[in-house]
Formats: C-alpha cells, structure tokens, sequence
C-alpha cells in the first residue's frame, strides 16, 4: 500500500479548528506573541512558524549566527524563509572600533562580520533556502569572495546587495532570471568590471535598477533589463572618465580635466520605452546642464527626474530649463540646491518651482534638496503650494490609504491563503512582518496644512525592517514611488 507522499508536511488536525480559522488566527496574532503561539499549540505551530520565519532580518550578530545554523540544521524552518537581511548596525559603525568610557578610549573586539567563518556559515544558509525570493545583504570587510554560489537553489525577485563586484557574485546573478528589482551599492574597480562579466542576456526581467554607472554598462551591454521601469545610477567615484556624454563631445568641456564619471551609460537609456523613473546621484554642477540635455535625447518618455543640482548661475540654468522643454511627461522633478550659496528660502524656491513649471507644462511637483531636508512644490488648482518645509519619509508606512496595521495583516492573509492553507513543506507563502509606523508618524491628510508625510509602496517596503530603514538611505526609497 503506498504512503502519502504530503503526509509529512501536512499540519496537525484539530476537528475543532479547520484550516482557514488556524491561519487567521496566526496572521491576526500580534508577531511578538508568535513565539508563544507556536510552543503553547501543537494545531497552530505550523502557521505561526511559517510567519515567524517568512522574514528573518538581522543586523550581523550572534543571534544572527545561531539562527542561520538552526536553519542549516533544520530543513522544515528552512523551507519557510522568504526573504533573508543581514545588514551591519550603524548604531556601532563598522568603521568604528573604538568606545570611549570615562574619557579613555578602548578598542572593541572586531565585530562579527570581520570573522571569515561567520560568512562561511552565512553562506551555507543560502544553499538550505530553497524558497527564498527576497535577499538584502552586507559585507562591510569587502573581502569575502564567495558568499553567493554560482548555483544556489532559489529563484530571487528582489535583492538589495553590498558585496565585492567578483566572479562569483556576476556568475550569480547570471543564474536570477526572475530577479526585478536589483540594488547593488560597492565601489567597483576596472579591474573587478574586467575580471567579473554577467552572461549574455543576464537580468533580462529587471524591472528596477539601483547601482553604480559602471555596472549598469555591463548589464546593458550584455542585452539585459530591456523591460527597466526604473532607474537610478550612483556615479562611480573612483572610475575616471574618459568616455564623454552625447557624440563624445560634452565630456571634455572642463579642459579634459579627469572628473568623476557620468559615461556614455546615458545612451543606454535609449531603448527603455518602458522607463517612467531616473535619478542620478552626485551630478557634479557643472555637469547638470550636459547629463539633462542627454536624458532628454535618450528618454523624453520619463515621469520622475532626480536629483539634479540646479546650476546657481543664469546662463546655464536657462539651458537647463530649455532641455525640460523636451520632456512632455514629467511629472516630478527633484533638484538639489544645497550647493547655492546662501541657501535660497521660500519664496526663492517657489520661483525656482514657477520657472520650471513654465519650461515643463505637465509638471506636478517640483521638489528641493537643501542637504538633508527636502522641501516639496505643488500644484493644486492652478498655483504653487508649499507641501512642508521638511518632509517625513515613512518607510513601511503609516497607512497612506488607510490599512495601518490591520490592513497589512489583511494582505498577509490573502498571500498566505493564496499560497495554499498548508503551512508546512514551504507550500506557504506569506509576506513579511512590516515594522510599525513612528509614534509620531500621522496620516498624510492630518498633517496637510503642516507636514507632508511621503509615505513608500508597500509592495516594495514589504520586506524592510527596522534594521533595513537605519541601514539604506531615504534616498533610495523615495523615487520608486513614480
């Protein structure tokens, strides 16, 4: 007589308890008392298991180790992990090694990511995780080559990486076919770009990108991510330019002195017809005029452009304002006028709004970047509003469209029964834990008059937590709304 193959993964029966109630009860149950739930009821174990575990974020400590070696040690727990963050503790700077107690200083031991077999342990986790989609992961020594394998077992969608540019890591992400949105943040050298090269048509179903300029050559040039919805390029600081903007002629207006590189990867934006959303970072002034007239060449069809600094001087402002022409719809435009010396206030920045509202028609809302406040301009019913001279950026959200918490847990719910009433085997799927919104936080329309509180897509802030939100600045999180 054959054995039922399921009856292993198949939760525990209760004939008072069916399976829609169990997985309610587990979804509704607030994530602290999860633990309880899960050692106190044999019935509920599974489903409060499979939300324990849908989400493991962790900055790099001890805890982190012992739960990857449980998850080693413990295939059913290692099935239901979705998403997986390890991320160093900014409130202990990786770069900082010392305390001060009683005005001495004293050096700290190293920390735990600078220790070869912490990785190595890190790394066999990844080969136990065979339903995992979502991976956000540091290493703050930059020395590890091989934490990711060639060819691990899962399928990413999502993944958030600080890690050396090597082989290793290229061959990687060679093999991510489903992956859409892909975040890399390193320093890559010539050298790494030389030695380390994606395969032909590698990141074909990218959908957003966030990265250095110089991979971002790569990926476009091995024919991938033609579906990009979603773009922000991060200049490379230590590759120098000598490849120049537009026919080869913009990048030696400043005499060919060698400068930071904002490369030909413009004319790879040609093509993108799905492209809605661009930022570039670190736009030298100088080189705003230049990069704004290549964008409106290469992508006239884009709906949000960022974080370009306004030139402080009248002529080549004016250029910058006649290549807005050539973008019919735009709809958000972010500037960056911290380099404006003084700082213009309200009503010169509301001028500033006014002119590129009569350069661009379609424009909704002009924001600036004065250092770290961002001052928001609107439209509404004709004129220009002042949205907050600071702006709140929730990450996780406050319930912009009023779920809040009970919201959230709906969602979870309708994921989990998506993925099947089982809970065990990994035939689950359930979106992870979200943190709770600031104590201060308050819905966008209760702040109106006074703050603005810009509140991230839930779809793409589903897996951060409060490790992730110290961790990855606001300014990646911010455009993906657009």
């Amino acid at each position: 007589m054959s054995s039922t193959p399921v009856a292993a993964a198949t939760p525990p029966t209760n004939p008072f308890l069916a399976p829609q109630i169990c997985l309610r009860l587990a979804y509704f149950t607030s994530f602290g008392d999860l633990p309880s739930l899960a050692l106190t009821c044999r019935t509920l174990q599974p489903y409060a298991e499979t939300r324990l575990y849908a989400s493991v974020e962790f900055y790099h400590s001890t805890l982190a180790l012992r739960v990857c070696k449980v998850l080693i040690g413990t295939e059913r727990l290692a099935r239901k992990v979705r998403t997986l963050l390890l991320v160093p503790d900014n409130q202990h700077h990786p770069h900082h090694h010392h305390h001060q107690h009683n005005g001495h200083n004293r050096r700290l031991p190293p920390p735990i990511w600078a220790n070869a077999d912490y990785w190595a342990i890190v790394s066999e986790t990844l080969r136990h995780l065979p339903c995992l989609t979502n991976l956000t992961l540091s290493d703050p020594s930059s020395v590890n080559r091989t934490i990711l394998d060639s060819s691990p077992p899962f399928s990413l969608t999502d993944a958030r990486l600080a890690l050396p540019w090597t082989p290793s890591l290229a061959a990687f992400l060679s093999t991510q076919h489903d992956l859409r949105d892909l975040y890399y943040n390193d320093v890559v050298s010539k050298e790494a770009l030389r030695d380390a090269v994606l395969d032909r048509g590698a990141l074909r179903g990218l959908k957003a990108w966030e990265g250095p300029v110089s991979v971002w050559e790569m990926v476009r040039s091995v024919g991938g991510a033609k579906g990009l919805e979603q773009v922000k390029l991060i200049v490379d600081m230590e590759v120098k330019s000598n490849a120049n903007l537009q026919r080869g002629d913009v990048g030696a207006a400043n005499g060919g002195e060698e400068d930071i590189r904002i490369p030909r990867a413009l004319s790879h934006l040609r093509g993108l017809a799905n492209l809605r959303s661009l930022s570039i970072v670190t736009v030298p002034e100088h080189r705003s005029v230049a990069c704004m007239q290549a964008i409106a060449a290469a992508c006239p069809q884009i709906r949000y452009l960022a974080h370009f600094p306004l030139p402080s001087e009248h002529i080549p402002r004016l250029k910058f304002l006649t290549a807005l022409t050539s973008l019919p719809t735009l709809h958000v435009l972010e500037l960056d006028i911290s380099h404006w010396t003084p700082k213009p206030q309200g009503p010169f920045q509301r001028m500033f709004a006014v002119e590129a509202k009569m350069a661009c028609a379609p424009l909704k809302s002009v924001v600036f970047w004065v250092g770290g406040e961002r001052c928001l301009w609107e439209w509404v019913g004709g004129e220009v509003v002042e949205g907050g001279d600071a702006v709140d950026v929730v990450e996780g959200g406050a319930g912009g469209a009023g779920g809040g918490e009970r919201g959230d847990r709906d969602k979870e719910m309708r994921d989990a029964e998506r993925g099947g009433s089982g809970a065990g085997g990994g035939s689950a799927t359930s979106t992870p834990q979200k943190p709770p919104p600031p104590k201060n936080s308050q819905s966008p329309q209760s702040t109106r008059k006074t703050k603005r509180v810009i509140t991230t897509d839930g779809s793409i802030e589903s897996w951060r937590t409060s490790a992730s939100q110290h961790y990855w600045p606001v300014q990646s999180v911010v455009w993906r709304n657009y």
